[in-house]
């Protein structure tokens, strides 16, 4: 069978335990989602099993493997990339060819729908997410969100779109932005808030990686 990038697995094999309630809400999507995905595909009770199974042995992979002090950071994403190969091969081997075609369907599905929002759109997301996620906004607080992540999510736009610009370059600018972005919360936000707003990034990040370092991009959701 052919390998196939497979995004949502991200919730099927994710990791992560959660303490706060943000974290709670984010546990329980993720939850959701697996289920819509295993009941899309029409998993028996077999295959449910074994992709359980992957997940714990996954995650005590990227567990051991970030807490190993004899590795940098370098060896550590190399090493991760080889954990999510590991998996690629493992899911191959649980799922039929049909079934595997139907989650590459459905992440193009998904790619496709997150493709077409307008950055007008991204940003309302963005800034209707951080107002069910942080308590006590005021009508002002809200007013500067929106036009920071419209700001944010306007330039990393144009960022992506800049046939001028190299990849990696790509990538630092797009960095920037983000730690701008950074600064700008924290002097919208108070500290409390800001906290809530980083325990939901932290969940966010190990529900969908693992606890390995995300891919680069705009980090409010």
């Amino acid at each position: 069978m052919k390998i196939v990038k497979y995004a949502l697995a991200a919730c099927i094999i994710s990791t992560g335990f959660v303490s706060t309630a943000q974290e709670g809400s984010q546990k329980a999507h993720c939850k959701n989602r697996k289920a819509h995905v295993m009941d899309a595909l029409e998993l028996s009770d077999n295959q449910r099993t074994e992709i359980e199974a992957l997940r714990e042995e996954m995650k005590e992979k990227r567990a051991t493997l970030k807490a190993d002090a004899s590795l940098d950071e370098a060896a550590k994403k190399e090493e991760m990339k080889s954990v999510r190969e590991e998996k690629k091969a493992a899911m191959q081997e649980i799922l039929t060819e049909e079934q595997m075609d139907k989650l590459q369907a459905m992440k193009a599905e998904h790619k496709a729908k997150r493709k077409d929002m307008t950055p007008g759109e991204i940003a309302l997301k963005q800034t209707e997410k951080m107002k069910e996620v942080i308590d006590d906004l005021t009508p002002e607080q809200e007013e500067q969100l929106h036009a920071l992540n419209l700001k944010v999510v306007m330039k990393i736009d144009a960022i992506k779109k800049d046939e001028t610009m190299s990849e990696e370059k790509k990538k630092e600018f797009i960095k920037g932005n983000m730690e701008d972005k950074r600064r700008m919360l924290e002097s919208i936000l108070t500290e409390a808030q800001m906290q809530q707003w980083d325990a939901h990034v932290s969940s966010k990040k190990k529900m969908r990686f693992g606890n390995e370092k995300p891919a680069l991009e705009p980090a409010s959701e």
